[in-house]
């Protein structure tokens, strides 16, 4: 039996060693993943269309199929453990692609890739919650995304200068070493013995506490994936503008904006951001649907903006309502909504295409989040102490 895992409350203090090096071993990892958005499309430029988004997508399903397992493991088994593992096992998978560009025998590599990804962003986004005061919970989530947008900011360019400059080899090497170097960090964290939960194999695929902030947020979620599956179409055929520069406003809004939007969620409620969040994030695709060159970018600062206050502070929500013992498995249980609502944002939201074109694909995406907005303020419990501060009872 494990003694029980201390909660960080007991202190105001925010950047203690922990907490650093997760963000640190975090930003590796991630820029080691968002350098292949446009190096891996390039490398496999020799097969087929279906065979590239194969290939591509495989390790997103892979992520999506083990990751609720993942938080029930981590919690039961501690998150260093994962966090170690995880980084080493991409390291070893994106370092692997440079030994082939067939995308059957690169396969393997993306399912080892999307099974260690799982594990390793669950156990380090479990490891930034523990290190958190709970009375600076939304400013630690705010601080956590952020580092990892700013990877995605700057690592698909590197991650395409590095293979062009020099070689395809060169840069998966480049991107395993960056994914071992997470993991070296990993190796300096300090965890405190874990409480003992149930049994992961026996434990529900989905953590209940978790399930209001994940739908509430898979209604922003299907919007984002809309954006990557076809806003390039879009811009390109409406005559919007360059879509490059969209992705630009959209990620520097994202970085501006999270860290403020956990601090005031801290200090005034998780609702007095999420709920504004996803009207403007409503908001913001309503200008995209209405297919004008003048607001393309004013819709790519407002959607950043609006996802930023709502992701934050449901992320903090998330963590606020799972107790201590299935803090993995909430989280796992949130981050499900990336995985659905960019499955529903593609291929949902190509058959709204076929028939509605692509205007009503960005309007259905503005009602979205007003369902989500209605959702919110339907469960909304009572402004107890723990109310006071998220917004939600905790039950």
């Amino acid at each position: 039996m494990h003694a029980p895992r201390t909660e960080a409350a007991a202190g105001t203090r925010l950047w203690t060693r922990n907490f650093l090096l997760v963000l640190a071993a975090m930003h590796l990892y991630f820029l080691s993943f968002f350098g292949t958005f446009t190096a891996l499309p390039l490398y496999l430029a020799g097969a087929a269309d279906w065979e590239i988004g194969l290939v591509v997508g495989l390790q997103a399903a892979a992520a999506g199929v083990v990751r609720p397992y993942s938080g029930r493991l981590v919690d039961r088994y501690g998150r260093k453990p994962f966090q170690l593992w995880g980084a080493l096992a991409s390291g070893l998978a994106l370092a692997g692609h440079a030994l082939t560009a067939d995308p059957y025998l690169l396969l393997p590599l993306r399912v080892l890739h999307g099974l260690a990804m799982s594990v390793f962003t669950t156990a380090s986004l479990a490891m930034g919650a523990d290190a958190a005061p709970p009375g600076r919970r939304g400013e630690a989530m705010g601080y956590y995304t952020m580092i990892n947008n700013l990877a995605q900011l700057y690592g698909p360019w590197l991650g395409l200068s590095v293979a062009t400059a020099l070689s395809f080899t060169s840069f998966f090497l480049a991107a395993g070493l960056s994914a071992a170097a997470a993991a070296a960090l990993g190796l300096l964290l300090r965890e405190p013995p874990a409480v003992t939960a149930a049994d992961p194999l026996r434990d529900p695929l989905v953590n209940r506490r978790a399930l209001l902030p994940t739908g509430v947020f898979l209604t922003a979620t299907i919007g984002y994936g809309a954006i990557q599956g076809f806003l390039a179409l879009f811009a390109e055929r409406a005559g919007l503008g360059n879509s490059g520069l969209f992705f630009i406003v959209f990620g520097g809004a994202l970085v501006l904006v999270r860290v403020a939007a956990g601090v005031v969620s801290d200090r005034r409620g998780r609702l007095v951001v999420v709920v504004p969040g996803l009207v403007v994030a409503a908001g913001a695709m309503a200008l995209l649907a209405s297919s004008q060159a003048a607001l393309f970018l004013p819709a790519a600062a407002l959607f950043g903006a609006g996802f930023a206050m709502a992701h934050t502070g449901l992320l903090a929500l998330t963590v606020d309502r799972a107790g201590e013992a299935q803090r993995g498995s909430a989280l796992a249980t949130f981050v499900l909504a990336w995985d659905v609502g960019t499955l529903l944002g593609t291929l949902g939201m190509g058959l709204v295409a076929a028939v509605a074109g692509f205007g009503g694909v960005f309007g259905l995406a503005a009602a979205l989040p007003l369902l989500g907005v209605w959702t919110l303020l339907l469960a909304r419990g009572p402004r107890g102490a723990a109310g006071q501060r998220t917004g939600w009872s905790r039950s």
